[in-house]
């Protein structure tokens, strides 16, 4: 155990907001509250930090983008030195892994850092996955394809600024208010839709 925090415990709320199987709220302590703050860290925006509004957002210049190997690998070091900077008083030897899945349109993100409080090698998925659509919110079904649909986001473009993203749930792609559910990856123009709306 590293020297100055033989006595001490570090404890984070659960970033997911579960509740404990007593009802309270699901605190995690040492090695996995670290892993937790890293997950929020990671997946914030600026704001959410009350005291230190300028941090957050690291991730959001990897939303929404084109998947390439390329943009990947020099986000692995932005954010390995982000980490360093933010987490090094408790971890050392970070290092991420982003790896393009272009199945699910969306990079899978891994963490790896060696806790100064165990000496363990700790794993952390970041959760990187396109913002499901809202819960009780009212779409409206769009059933056009092809060249119609194009066309549809082309008029809507302009008054809409919304991303376009995919509910991993039931599979389909939805735009602000809209439910467009004859859009697939494999439709003629899926591409240039998704650019569109995207870009």
């Amino acid at each position: 155990m590293a020297q100055g925090f033989s006595k001490q415990t570090i404890i984070d709320l659960d970033v997911y907001g579960r509740n404990s199987t007593s009802g309270g709220a699901l605190v995690h302590s040492d090695d996995y509250a670290i892993s937790n703050s890293i997950i929020f860290f990671l997946t914030s925006s600026r704001g959410d930090y009350l005291y230190r509004p300028e941090l957050g957002g690291i991730l959001d210049n990897l939303l929404f983008k084109q998947l390439t190997v390329e943009k990947a690998s020099y986000y692995q070091s932005i954010i390995a030195n982000a980490l360093k900077t933010q987490f090094g008083a408790l971890a050392t030897d970070i290092q991420v892994s982003i790896v393009p899945d272009y199945d699910n349109r969306l990079y899978k993100i891994d963490v790896f850092f060696t806790s100064v409080l165990s000496g363990e090698v700790n794993q952390v998925p970041i959760p990187l996955n396109m913002p499901k659509p809202e819960l009780g919110r009212s779409y409206t079904p769009v059933d056009l394809v092809d060249d119609n649909l194009l066309a549809f986001v082309y008029l809507q473009k302009e008054t809409l600024s919304d991303p376009l993203i995919k509910n991993q749930t039931d599979g389909l792609w939805y735009w602000g208010n809209f439910k467009l559910i004859n859009l697939t990856e494999s439709s003629s123009n899926f591409q240039e839709i998704f650019d569109t709306i995207n870009n």
